[in-house]
């Protein structure tokens, strides 16, 4: 029993420890991507944020199976290196224990790994389209940052020296607009606000205290003046993003398993995630095996090439099934036959059928 606990709070703690590096390197990916949005004045660094929390169970669930898969890797291969593997075998411990001792916790593994594939990824995946939507829609002042030009849309360009805290006024601004002959209308202020009127659909920003200066293409007519307040429209576009099937609930998905290849991709999908955690841990255990003087990490780099060459394999089959190429019934599944069979390869060349068999009996004895 405390050779039970001691093999599970090794992988508990190192699975916890991997999962948490590499959910943070592909968040720290992501928010490189974005932060360059945020130097635009896309996005504001709230909104960058929260779009980032969105992403943290979303890819928890994708890479905990990799978490596991190089967990069992690391501890096995530094019992062995260490001679610890062979000293919980002379206190009895066989093979087929300890087996079945990383697939039981590797299905506890598989259970929360399939509850955020099936039941949290269709509403988090939700929440991010609405933080997308959100971003898309939000105030034009908050896309702002101070002496920088901001791009508005629709030929429009904006600029301000500062801006106050709270984010709600602008101070000597400055707007450039295309118009529609070809000419520029340009206008300064001392200051300016949004505003969203109701009298009159859209959001405008309103200047105080300025000056406006048209002229044509040519460049042979222009018009100057000034004004106490002056308001600009600026169209903020309504945008609506749809991740279908993606942001559907598995409940929903499934009547329409038979009669639409891309849910059948995508319930496949799902299902597939929890799978690999246990088929990962069933190739772990032979691949983490390492003779006198190889060193802990020698069998790391044909354990990664599998793993890639199977995460691919499932993203291909998935955009096979998804548009049609492969039938349903075939889907995901010669996927996991593959690695199974590659697993049977593995076991067989490690200790072949007399030597395993025997070691499982000696294992259950």
């Amino acid at each position: 029993m405390i050779i039970y606990r001691y093999i599970a709070r090794e992988l508990y703690v190192t699975l916890l420890a991997l999962t948490s590096v590499i959910v943070a390197i592909f968040i720290i990916n992501q928010f490189v991507h974005y932060i360059g949005h945020v130097a635009e004045g896309r996005y504001s660094m709230l909104s960058l944020l929260q779009l980032m929390a969105v992403l943290v169970p979303l890819i928890a669930g994708y890479l905990m199976p990799l978490g596991l898969y190089l967990s069992i890797l690391l501890v096995f291969g530094r019992w062995y290196v260490n001679q610890e593997m062979i000293v919980m075998q002379a206190c009895g411990l066989g093979f087929a224990e300890l087996l079945t001792k990383v697939l039981g916790f590797s299905v506890l593994v598989a259970i929360v790994v399939g509850f955020l594939t099936i039941v949290v990824d269709p509403k988090v995946q939700r929440l991010n389209n609405k933080v997308l939507v959100d971003i898309a829609e939000q105030s034009v002042v908050s896309h702002i940052l101070p002496q920088a030009f901001t791009p508005l849309g629709n030929g429009q360009t904006f600029y301000s020296a500062s801006i106050e805290k709270g984010h709600k006024k602008l101070l000597d601004v400055f707007l450039a607009e295309r118009l529609v002959d070809g000419g520029w209308r340009i206008t300064s202020a001392e200051k300016a606000h949004e505003e969203e009127r109701l009298q009159w659909p859209g959001r405008y920003l309103v200047f105080h205290n300025g000056g406006q200066f048209s002229i044509g293409d040519k460049l042979e007519n222009y018009q100057s003046g000034i004004f106490d307040n002056y308001g600009v429209r600026v169209d903020v576009p309504v945008k609506t993003i749809s991740t279908w099937p993606e942001d559907i609930s598995t409940r929903e998905l499934l009547p329409l398993y038979h009669s639409d290849p891309k849910v059948a991709a995508e319930l496949q999908w799902r299902l597939s995630i929890p799978i690999s955690a246990i088929l990962l841990a069933l190739l772990a255990v032979p691949l983490s095996h390492i003779r006198p003087r190889q060193g802990q990490y020698g069998r790391l780099f044909p354990a990664i090439l599998i793993y890639l060459v199977y995460a691919d394999f499932l993203w291909v089959g998935r955009s096979w099934v998804s548009d049609g190429k492969v039938s349903p019934w075939v889907g995901l599944w010669w996927v996991h036959g593959l690695l199974l069979l590659c697993t049977a390869v593995v076991y067989l060349r490690r200790w072949g059928w007399r030597h395993l068999f025997a070691y499982c009996r000696r294992g259950r004895k």
